[in-house]
């Protein structure tokens, strides 16, 4: 059987069979040109550019362009302005303004203003076009896209000097990151950015904001108005500053000291030989109970961080409750950083006795029985432990700058710092001691030990061999010369230790080495 179709049939009937192929075919298509031609486009323009009419301007920033898809792209840039300026003398150079850049490559356009002396004042506005197609000129199927990054050119009157001075609160000069803003379209829009100690920006009337960065972080800032006259902005601060505060150890009785630790950071690397002194004062609410207590005294030098060790006394005995440290830098007599924090900390006293005018007669007949029962068993005791505060509170090794230290009363090994407020002193005092007389002494049994009495505390310094010393903290009214024989004793278990786990083992695992340091103790003393 033969069928004819009249021509419009077939055309209708061709027509239901190929529409869905071409709108499969034309999305497809879509969607491989959207990936394959796609750039994207990183202005580094400003906001707004201030020009003095009597001075003029000549500034070069960029446009960064990246090729993101998979074909080369040919790149053609263009301008204009806005009201346009009838003498030319607001000048635009961009370069390239016609090129080819290839998959993933990133190119950077160059944009130059130029504004010439005599320019109309006013607000000038710059479109600067960047259009993109792809660069195979034989490819059916060229998409032409663009994007547009603007600009305004702002034209004063006159020019006029703003001058930005950093310095620190002592008076002494210090460096950072100047940056200017000018308040425009109800919003400050960064204008200028440059490392300096002291700089002279010139600028037009208006509104600024002038700031300082250090560090990576804001020091100081302040707002000015430019109207007829030079200004002259000085921002004070210090880069020397506590960067952070901890507490090492809270007192437990009521004469406790207060140890905390410190660091102390410089973010200027111009500055030399700088002298600081740190103290602290606390409150105990409104009342100033430590009253610049000095804490350590530092010479600085370029970018530098110090930790420092500090320790506070009680003026009398300390209470229950909140207090408020506060740490100072103090340099030639000035403030150059104020750091304040609040503490809490719960403190145990001694029982107070309380008188009453008369006790019963059957109180007493107990109170005699009980006296002599516990002065029976008491002296027992007593006679058991006579010479108790000849025992040691701390007995450790010290190697260079390295030390490790066991507290006797608590039976473990523990910092030095947490074990007595006078270490820091006691540590300082034997390194200068050690560096002025032992070193003179060739021949190590002929070093005689070093004692320091520090308030109740003495500290003991015997050397073990030529690199290490034994250190012991007793009651200060122990005679030092009555410990020679227990100094011996340990020196001998020590330098058996060394030899057995070497000096490094013992530095970096105490308790594993020395675990029986405390029966050694007791059965010295």
């Amino acid at each position: 059987m033969e069928i004819r179709l009249k021509p419009l049939a077939f055309i209708l009937l061709l027509a239901m069979f190929a529409l869905p192929v071409m709108g499969q075919t034309y999305s497809s298509f879509k969607i491989r040109t959207k990936q394959e031609q796609a750039l994207k486009v990183f202005p580094a323009l400003k906001s707004v550019y201030i020009v003095a009419s009597d001075v003029g301007l000549n500034a070069t920033d960029s446009i960064r362009v990246q090729n993101v898809g998979t074909l080369p792209l040919r790149v053609t840039v263009s301008w204009r302005l806005y009201p346009e300026e009838l003498q030319g003398k607001i000048r635009v150079g961009i370069k390239p303004s016609d090129f080819i850049i290839e998959p993933n490559e990133l190119k950077a356009i160059i944009v130059n203003i130029s504004v010439l002396p005599g320019v109309f004042v006013g607000l000038y506005n710059l479109s600067i076009t960047i259009n993109w197609r792809s660069a195979d000129q034989q490819d059916g199927n060229i998409i032409v896209a663009s994007a547009v990054v603007s600009t305004n050119i702002l034209v004063g009157e006159h020019s006029y000097k703003l001058e930005v001075i950093l310095k620190q609160p002592d008076g002494s000069p210090t460096s950072g990151m100047i940056r200017v803003s000018y308040f425009f379209r109800d919003q400050y829009v960064p204008i200028y950015q440059i490392s300096a100690t002291r700089y002279t920006f010139y600028v037009i009337e208006g509104r600024y904001l002038v700031e300082a960065y250090l560090g990576g972080m804001k020091r100081a800032s302040q707002e000015v108005d430019v109207v007829n006259n030079d200004v002259v902005v000085s921002l004070t601060f210090s880069p020397i500053y506590i960067s952070r505060f901890k507490i090492l150890s809270e007192p437990k009785m009521v004469r406790d000291a207060l140890v905390f630790s410190v660091e102390m950071r410089n973010d200027d690397p111009l500055i030399y030989k700088k002298v600081v002194e740190l103290t602290v004062n606390m409150y105990r609410g409104q009342e100033l109970i430590v009253d610049n207590l000095s804490i350590a005294t530092l010479t600085i030098r370029s970018n530098v961080i110090k930790d420092v060790l500090g320790f506070v006394e009680p003026p009398e005995q300390w209470e229950n409750g909140s207090y408020t440290i506060q740490l100072l830098i103090y340099s030639r007599g000035h403030i150059l950083y104020n750091y304040s924090t609040q503490v809490s900390f719960v403190v145990y006293s001694p029982t107070k006795t309380k008188y009453v005018s008369e006790i019963p007669f059957h109180m007493l007949v107990l109170i005699a029985i009980l006296g002599v029962l516990f002065g029976f068993f008491g002296a027992k005791i007593a006679f058991k432990r006579a010479g108790w505060y000849k025992l040691p509170r701390a007995v450790g090794l010290i190697v260079g700058k390295e030390y490790i230290a066991y507290d006797v009363w608590r039976k473990k090994f523990e910092d030095p710092a947490y074990i007595s407020g006078e270490w820091s002193k006691a540590f300082f005092a034997f390194s200068i001691l050690a560096r002025r007389y032992w070193a003179k002494v060739e021949d190590i049994k002929k070093r005689r030990f070093l004692a320091l009495t520090i308030n109740a505390e003495k500290w003991v310094f015997y050397p073990v061999n030529r690199d290490v010393t034994m250190f012991m903290c007793i009651h200060s009214i122990v005679n030092e010369f009555d410990l020679i024989e227990a100094l011996a004793k340990l020196k001998v278990y020590f330098a058996k230790k060394i030899e057995e786990h070497s000096i490094y083992g013992i530095m970096m695992d105490p308790e594993e080495a020395l675990g029986d340091l405390g029966k050694k103790i007791l059965s010295v003393f």
